[in-house]
């Protein structure tokens, strides 16, 4: 975790998507620096710069699928916590995102108020790198139903 909390960088070309999540991060005190790409470009870019503790990343982007921004991220620092927050429901590609590293999965339209929470359970002091993530609403612990 960063010195004076959290950063957490978005990146998603949803401009609503933009705003519910600024609005759930500026709730947690945890968190204090907050940043936004709304494509793969400057997301990149912006992770170069800003080194976040945490990415919440869209798969589908305009310019590059999250997937490769995900490859990336986690090939030049593994460490940094990535979140997927996708309105891609397959089990399939949850699996392949996981495999890649993400440290979560979740699906918009059923965990996006999960977000902050999944933040700060990856980014806790125990930093446990816990695998999170739903698939079909049902939710599940490196692939086992959580209880």
């Amino acid at each position: 975790m960063s010195s004076g909390g959290l950063k957490v960088l978005l990146i998603d070309d949803s401009a609503v998507i933009h705003r519910i999540v600024k609005r759930l991060l500026k709730r947690d005190s945890r968190i204090q620096h907050f940043f936004a790409a709304a494509n793969a470009a400057d997301g990149y870019s912006l992770f170069k710069i800003s080194r976040p503790d945490a990415v919440v990343l869209d798969l589908n982007l305009p310019d590059l699928h999250g997937l490769e921004i995900l490859k990336r991220i986690k090939g030049s620092s593994p460490r940094c916590v990535v979140i997927v927050l996708t309105n891609c429901d397959l089990p399939e590609m949850r699996a392949e995102c996981l495999r890649h590293g993400a440290d979560s999965f979740l699906v918009k339209e059923s965990d996006l108020l999960r977000v902050v929470s999944a933040i700060a359970a990856l980014c806790g002091p125990a930093r446990g790198r816990k695998r999170v993530g739903t698939i079909n609403g049902a939710n599940h612990d490196n692939g086992r139903r959580s209880r």
